[in-house]
């Protein structure tokens, strides 16, 4: 499910932040592998240019053929999945983000990636709730020492958010322990950097009931947009019993023209009958003469409340496809302001944590060219993948991985247990990377035992 956050949001703390924002990755990386690194320089800006920008339905998809793509080449698919969860936290799907930064966090060799990973895993979990998961983070990245601006910067923001709106997710005590135990690591440049952004904190605490308020005035418009349409629905409810009135009253009067016209004609008929059997051929004729003309006046009649008939019948199908959309667009417009609802609720009641998608996608770009640009190993280790053995597991054999095990599991579950160990053997042939794989060789491990092969 995709969340608002308040860190996606323009607000009075982001201005700041965009203002003062720290280095994302400022680090100076060691020599890297020449093929990895340029692979990866690749990987990050073909990931940007495919997701960056894309429509929410095909994001995912998207995503996923970059990242196949970058596994191939012999990316660091560590930084992939970083890049990845910077694009996710830019489309505010931070559930899917906080998997992704968890993966990155994972898989990272080099301390200072692993560390924007955890950052940034923190901050996610803030954003969902996880106080207590994020918490665990923050004492992680704050044990190992080496404070740097962003770890400043989020501990202050959150320690301040929720001292200041406790949050059932968040306890109070582990994190003015935490704070205290970081700020006092802190040199002193550091700690003015600290104070700078417990004042910012608290100057967006302050404003938070004026940014409420702006924010329902849209919700305002709107209920005040729902009323009108609601307006125009009952308006057209009321034009729509008045054109049946119509129909009903076109369709009787047609009934009762026939009725007419049927009696008219019958005695026509006697009429003209009675002349003939008196031998008045004159008077026959007169009358039959008088028939056909009446014939036709009632036919003309007739076509008049017939067309008016149809005319109500026209106006009264217009009218019920206004009505439709009247009553969607109602219902359409009460979802938006329950949602928008919510999201103000959950927008303001998260801690305005420092992220900022263009600064770390900006800082992304420089630092994947940097690695390509740095001189290679002294003894550089061949980092390109084999057929049988890539980097790391993409998500789509991931996924085929999967589906094998699944398949696998279902026949062990059958009982039958040589095609089940052939599929949990295939696994571990053709996608060793991967966790499924782990499971299959388990698998595979404890049905030999049961079957004594």
């Amino acid at each position: 499910m995709n969340r608002p956050t308040s860190s996606l949001k323009p607000s009075f703390l982001m201005m700041v932040m965009i203002a003062t924002a720290s280095p994302v990755f400022a680090a100076d990386p060691a020599p890297v592998d020449p093929h990895r690194a340029r692979a990866s320089d690749r990987g990050v800006r073909d990931l940007f240019e495919a997701t960056w920008e894309a429509p929410p339905e095909r994001l995912k998809q998207l995503g996923r053929a970059s990242l196949s793509r970058a596994a191939r080449d012999g990316a660091d698919m560590a930084l992939l999945n970083y890049t990845y969860g910077v694009v996710l936290m830019k489309h505010n799907d931070v559930d899917a983000a906080l998997s992704t930064f968890r993966r990155a966090s994972r898989a990272a060799s080099e301390p200072f990636l692993k560390r924007q990973a955890l950052l940034n895993q923190a901050m996610a979990m803030f954003l969902v709730g996880q106080g207590a998961g994020a918490l665990r983070t923050l004492e992680e990245i704050a044990k190992e020492g080496n404070p740097d601006l962003r770890t400043v910067d989020l501990i202050a923001s959150v320690a301040t958010f929720y001292q200041v709106n406790p949050s059932s997710s968040v306890r109070i005590g582990p994190l003015r322990q935490l704070e205290k135990d970081y700020f006092a690591t802190l040199p002193a440049e550091l700690q003015t950097r600290y104070r700078q952004r417990v004042k910012e904190t608290q100057d967006y605490i302050g404003q938070i009931p004026a940014l409420r308020e702006k924010m329902l005035a849209e919700v305002t418009k709107l209920e005040e947009e729902m009323g009108k349409v609601a307006e125009q629905g009952r308006a057209a409810e009321v034009e729509r019993v008045r054109q049946q009135q119509e129909i009903d009253a076109a369709t009787l009067q047609v009934r009762l023209e026939r009725q007419q016209l049927e009696a008219m004609l019958l005695s026509y008929d006697r009429l003209i009958q009675k002349a003939i059997e008196l031998g008045d051929t004159t008077l026959a004729k007169q009358l039959t003469r008088q028939k056909a003309d009446a014939i036709a006046r009632a036919d003309l009649s007739l076509s008049i409340h017939r067309t008016k008939q149809q005319q109500a019948v026209a106006a009264r199908a217009i009218i019920d496809e206004n009505l439709g959309l009247l009553t969607r667009k109602h219902r359409a417009l009460q979802q938006q302001t329950q949602s928008e609802r919510r999201r103000i609720d959950d927008q303001l009641s998260r801690p305005p944590v420092p992220f900022v998608p263009e600064y770390e996608k900006k800082a992304l770009l420089e630092y994947a060219a940097s690695l390509a640009a740095l001189p290679a190993p002294a003894n550089p280790m061949p980092t390109i993948p084999t057929k049988n053995e890539p980097a790391e597991a993409s998500p789509d054999d991931e996924g085929r991985a999967r589906s094998f095990l699944s398949m696998a599991r279902t026949l062990e579950k059958r009982g039958r247990l040589e095609p089940a160990a052939e599929r949990y053997q295939r696994i571990v042939d053709d996608f060793p990377k991967t966790k499924a794989a782990t499971e299959a060789a388990d698998r595979l491990k404890d049905l030999r035992r049961t079957t004594g092969s």
